[in-house]
């Protein structure tokens, strides 16, 4: 007899961030992947496409499906991405341009 468990619960991988890593760094290993952005201007959800030396082009923006936007790194003041199951963790930024990190908020795309 075979027992059934959830998939979710077997393949649940918990991601891992590098707080050595820069901002641009960080972002490029969300590439193809869901973000939310905070910005002192606002927040920004949609994919990772490409990131640069000085921008970050984000595609599908929530609400916005046919809209991209171009995000200049320096102005990201966190980067909120979903670790696991329903729950996200918030990468918080000091002065010093030096991710690290801290719990967040509930994010779901």
């Amino acid at each position: 007899n075979l027992a059934a468990v959830p998939l979710s619960v077997a393949e649940e991988k918990k991601t891992e961030i590098n707080t050595a890593f820069s901002v641009k760094q960080t972002l490029s290993s969300f590439t193809g992947q869901r973000v939310l952005l905070k910005t002192a201007a606002g927040d920004i959800e949609g994919t990772v496409v490409s990131v640069g030396d000085h921008i970050v082009h984000i595609a599908k923006l929530s609400g916005k499906d046919y809209y991209d936007a171009v995000v200049v790194i320096d102005q990201i003041i966190a980067v909120v991405f979903r670790a696991r199951g329903e729950e996200g963790r918030l990468l918080f930024l000091d002065g010093g341009n030096r991710p690290i990190r801290g719990e967040g908020n509930r994010f779901g795309n």
